[in-house]
Order: structure tokens, then C-alpha cells, then sequence
């Protein structure tokens, strides 16, 4: 049976896609992604240069997409449940946290070589990102999470959003540091102590200034 041309295409480009996810992965769990070449990709994969910059324009970008697009998908839900005011956080937080760790658990190698001693600062930056993108996108869905008493300018949001999202690397780094055996739910307890109180057991979701006024 033949295939339309379009359907042939669209084949080939997601099997080189996962040639070149697939190779980047394994080299970044033997060494920092920054030591990592385009020739050391194209030869792991079988792609010639041309096909990889089809689908990316570094050893770097190939791994965020190989690795970031789970952790985009989960700030979605995050964003969509957080969205929903009958849900309690804490629940919210603790079903990411468990999403999350099988994630992590799942490239642990990778984040052994990248993030002890900051082997990686492109791996570093990367989670940051991911995780400061993640709390931006929750406090501007639930704006009236953040109590009165404290700043709810832009910047002080960027802050918050920043704060918790490298105290979540110094976490993952402290854990991969200990010697194993390694208890997860131990790491995803300390995981969520880190995130401030108001952000998984709110007291008070509604600001005076918020509430629509009376007539």
C-alpha cells in the first residue's frame, strides 16, 4: 500500500526528531550538555547537519525539547487546575510534585551530570526557567493568592516566582548529592516545605480590593 507524499514526509521528520532526542539524551547523561557538539549529535543520531538544524540550532536547544515539553504540559495543568477555586492547592501541589518526580527520576542521569557542582549552567538555566515560568503562570491565574500584607507588584510576583524556582534546583542538587539509597518520598516532602505557605494552604483568597462591590 503507498503513502501520500505528505504522510511519507511527516514520518521521516518525527523518526529524525527521535533519532536526535533520543542521541542528544544519551551524550548529556555522559557529560555536561556544553561539551556536547552538533557533529557529536548528527554521529550518535546518523543525521547529517543539514537535518539537524531542521529541528534545532544546538546540542542545547535539542535537549530542551527532548527533556521541557513533559514539564510545559504539566504548567499547563497546573495553570488549569490552580484555575479552579474549589480545588485545595495542596492537593494541586502534591499530584505535580508526584508528576514530577517520576519526570525527574526518569533523566536522573542527566541531571547527575549536569547539575552537581553546576556542571551545566545551560541545564540550570533551563529548570529555572521552567520552574520561575510555572509559578508566574500560577500567580497570575490566582493573582489573590498572594496575602495582602505582601507586595503584589510585578516585581515583587517575579521575584516570588524566581525565589522558589532555584530554591527547587538547591533541593534537586542536595538530593542528588546524598548517597543512595535515595527515599523519593522524602524529597518530595522537601520539596513542597519549600513552596511558602501561602502558596499551598491560603488562608484568605479574596482581598477587600478585589471583591466586587456591593450595591
Amino acid at each position: 500500500m503507498s503513502h501520500p507524499k505528505g504522510d511519507t514526509t511527516d514520518i521521516r521528520i518525527l523518526r529524525s526528531r527521535r533519532k536526535l532526542h533520543d542521541s542528544v539524551l544519551e551524550l548529556a547523561a555522559a557529560r555536561p550538555i556544553e561539551s556536547v557538539s552538533v557533529a557529536d549529535v548528527t554521529r550518535a543520531a546518523g543525521l547529517n547537519r543539514t537535518t539537524f538544524y531542521n529541528h534545532a540550532s544546538s546540542p542545547a536547544d535539542a535537549l530542551e525539547q527532548a527533556l521541557f515539553g513533559d514539564l510545559d504540559a504539566m504548567r499547563r495543568v497546573l495553570t488549569e487546575i490552580a484555575a479552579d477555586r474549589s480545588v485545595p492547592l495542596d492537593r494541586v501541589w502534591e499530584e505535580i510534585t508526584r508528576d514530577f518526580l517520576g519526570w525527574f527520576d526518569r533523566y536522573e542521569d542527566i541531571f547527575t551530570t549536569g547539575l552537581l557542582d553546576g556542571r551545566s549552567p545551560v541545564l540550570t538555566r533551563l529548570l529555572s526557567h521552567h520552574f520561575t515560568a510555572s509559578i508566574v503562570s500560577l500567580l497570575d491565574t490566582r493573582p489573590s493568592l498572594v496575602p495582602a500584607g505582601l507586595a503584589r507588584d510585578e516585581l515583587a510576583l517575579a521575584a516570588y516566582s524566581r525565589f522558589v524556582g532555584f530554591g527547587i534546583i538547591g533541593v534537586l542538587q542536595t538530593w542528588l548529592e546524598s548517597a543512595p539509597p535515595r527515599d523519593p518520598d522524602a524529597l518530595a516532602r522537601i520539596l513542597f516545605s519549600v513552596l511558602p505557605e501561602w502558596m499551598t494552604h491560603p488562608s484568605d483568597l479574596h482581598h477587600p480590593e478585589e471583591e466586587a462591590p456591593t450595591s
